[in-house]
């Protein structure tokens, strides 16, 4: 999808990192030496496996290693990764300095047992889903993965590494059904492809950061800190989109926690050049995927007070003794009367008969809810002001071909395939402004039943069908 010739990211807000509260991180160079090269290290994933919420996986470190190179560091911040959320979305990880040479291969170090959550849905649709925990138990703390092809870095040259773990082919399943071990334990093997990506393609897009503003620079930076309390550069211009519509770079301030929704890795500053930001001006801000809404949105009116169970991504910045736990369902009950927003509002258009609201909250939806931790009392209470619609990634297949209006069928699959209508419908964007960005495939008359697609875009309810709708930003057929 394209905006005034900018390469559009479609951004996750299925949760970022926690913020560390480590001190003294130092940012990302503007430059690397004129002796080296520099890798950018990001991380994504395509779970398919159904009900699984949540697989966080602790990484202490990456090095590549070659033909006559020593093993070089591209990511030495340990960082517990949660990779179900990412769903075929990427997120940052690192930008390192390297060696120029060839690289043939890449180790990654696991820092010990991970953990995996699986949604229980038996008691559906009366009943809300909850969370079955699981200590993941790696076969192995370190995995060498052979490139299929030498990773070259020249002087002065910008190449991006790509890791993705797959979670489909490394957790054990037996009819469907998850191989549980004794003591509550799945034996994972992992299974990890890493993929070169050129900084000059769309897939050098960062999809999904999150984080709080550090220090604010002249010329329309500023510095966040984001997983494993790295601290990255962030650049905005005239042309950058800031979400809600009151805010502005000259109402940025520290300790505003933001979301980077559209951004590219600039090859010639390294920095992050970001076309959307989410600035939610509350000092707390849980994220997750709605699991169950009580009372179910509804087409007839206009301010409701649900009680929204939230399957919880992130807490920022992480609040002990709160019940906001990553990997964990918590209750919110919402007013009607806190602001409400989507990414992306512009995609809407006249697509469908309903904004986003208080009555249009639907399970499966990606949501970040700022406001109040009142840590004063017992029990800690927390007071919702702004809930923010965030779009997010579904992997599946489709159903159908698509229609004359744009339309098609498609059979989501994880955990959306547990919580979506079977199958759910897709609207694509075709207008002045935006059109659904299409990779690796040869136009929408390719798309045809059975299809393996990732789709990233918006969670809709549509007040016309009482359903919910994908409206979709980009379509990817999966490579191999």
């Amino acid at each position: 999808m394209r905006k005034n010739g900018w390469v559009l990211a479609v951004a996750a807000f299925l949760a970022s990192a926690l913020m560390s509260a480590c001190n003294g991180s130092t940012s990302v160079a503007a430059n690397s030496t004129p002796q080296s090269g520099t890798v950018v290290v990001m991380g994504t994933d395509s779970p398919t496996l159904s009900s699984v919420v949540s697989f966080q996986v602790p990484i202490t470190g990456i090095t590549l290693s070659g033909n006559g190179q020593s093993s070089v560091s591209v990511m030495d911040t340990p960082q517990t990764i949660d990779f179900a959320r990412l769903l075929g979305l990427q997120t940052l990880l690192d930008i390192k300095p390297v060696q120029p040479g060839t690289y043939t291969s890449a180790t990654i170090t696991l820092g010990g047992n991970g953990t995996l959550a699986v949604l229980d849905t038996s008691g559906l649709p009366s009943t809300a889903p909850s969370i079955q925990t699981y200590t993941a138990s790696f076969t192995t703390l370190s995995v060498t993965v052979n490139f299929p092809q030498p990773l070259s870095v020249g002087q002065s040259q910008v190449m991006g590494l790509l890791l993705d773990f797959r979670l489909g082919k490394s957790i054990p399943v037996s009819n469907g059904q998850i191989v549980v071990t004794s003591g509550n334990t799945v034996v994972v093997t992992p299974y990890i492809r890493f993929n070169f990506v050129d900084p000059q393609q769309a897939k050098m897009e960062v999809d999904d950061l999150r984080g709080g503003v550090v220090s604010i620079g002249a010329g329309g930076t500023f510095v966040m800190q984001g997983p494993g309390g790295r601290q990255f550069t962030v650049e905005t211009d005239n042309s950058t989109e800031w979400e809600p519509s009151t805010q502005s770079f000259s109402t940025l301030s520290t300790n505003d926690i933001v979301n980077i929704e559209e951004a590219i890795i600039d090859p010639a500053t390294l920095q992050i050049k970001a076309r959307e930001i989410d600035v939610i001006p509350d000092k707390f801000v849980v994220t997750g995927m709605v699991t169950f809404v009580n009372p179910p949105a509804s087409s007839t009116t206009t301010t409701c007070a649900p009680q929204v169970q939230l399957l919880v991504r992130s807490a920022i910045p992480g609040a002990t003794g709160s019940s906001f736990t990553s990997g964990e369902i918590s209750s919110i009950q919402l007013q009607g009367t806190e602001t409400y927003w989507a990414g992306h509002k512009d995609w809407i258009g006249s697509l469908f008969n309903t904004g986003f609201g208080s009555c249009t909250i639907v399970p499966g939806q990606a949501l970040a809810i700022g406001g109040t931790l009142s840590t004063s009392g017992s029990p800690i209470t927390f007071t919702p002001s702004h809930v923010v619609l965030g779009i997010q990634g579904f992997a599946g297949t489709a159903a159908s071909t698509v229609g004359s209006s744009g339309t098609f069928t498609f059979n989501p699959l994880g955990l959306a395939g547990v919580l979506l209508p079977n199958p759910t419908t897709v609207q694509t964007i075709q207008t002045s402004i935006f059109t659904t960005e299409l990779e690796n495939l040869a136009g929408f008359g390719s798309i045809n039943s059975g299809t393996s697609l990732h789709i990233a875009g918006l969670l809709l309810y549509n007040t016309s069908t009482n359903q919910p709708e994908i409206l979709a930003g980009r379509i990817v057929e999966p490579e191999n």
